[in-house]
């Protein structure tokens, strides 16, 4: 008797989850010649489980790391601080930031080429140009609508990249060799910039002469 085809739920509006199921379902070919059922042991239930504590997991690292920086940048710098604010965005995990968007778009001795011996990667960024506040790493065309006009501009950070192999998983860490010339920007918006720069090659950039 072929079984009935389990229910499962989704907690919250996990979209991704809901795409993925339905993609391993459509495309994923059983050994009968049709796609995927509970009869080939695809389990949804238990792959929706496994994917949503996935979510879980990322949405409480991202947000430890956010407190972890928050903590250590908020001994530094005013808490309405423009650079306090890029950084931020240069280091921590969540959905708009430099980490994730390197990891997901860019390879490291790419287009982006080397610093000496170590391979570099581009990390492109929306910025406001008035005040230099970095509003999203992320290439243009996927931006968010509202950062598209005319008060924010592009921008590119070329860096260096060190990984550790010996960590698990590999950790890798970055040093800003190159910045945009911030053509579009004002002076102010320029300094803020630069500022960011220097204080995160200072605080979290690699050693070059290692």
């Amino acid at each position: 008797m072929r079984k009935k085809r389990q229910d499962f739920h989704f907690t919250g509006e996990n979209n991704m989850i809901r795409r993925l199921v339905a993609t391993l379902r459509e495309y994923i070919p059983s050994n009968r010649g049709y796609p995927l059922s509970v009869d080939d042991g695809f389990d949804e239930t238990a792959l929706c489980a496994r994917l949503e504590e996935r979510a879980r997991k990322g949405e409480e690292a991202s947000r430890m790391v956010r407190l972890r920086e928050e903590k250590r940048l908020g001994e530094l710098f005013e808490p309405e601080s423009i650079v306090k604010h890029n950084l931020l965005k240069m280091v921590c995990i969540d959905e708009g930031c430099m980490p994730p968007y390197i990891v997901q778009s860019e390879s490291m001795g790419g287009n982006a080429g080397t610093w000496g011996s170590f391979p570099c990667v581009g990390a492109n960024f929306i910025y406001d140009r008035m005040g230099g506040k970095i509003e999203h790493f992320g290439n243009i065309q996927y931006a968010p609508r509202h950062l598209i006009n005319g008060k924010f501009a592009e921008g590119t950070f070329k860096l260096a990249c060190k990984i550790d192999f010996h960590s698990i998983p590999p950790s890798t860490q970055y040093r800003v060799v190159k910045t945009p010339s911030f053509t579009p920007a004002t002076d102010i918006a320029r300094q803020a910039l630069e500022e960011t720069v220097e204080q995160y090659n200072k605080i979290y950039g690699i050693n070059l002469l290692r």
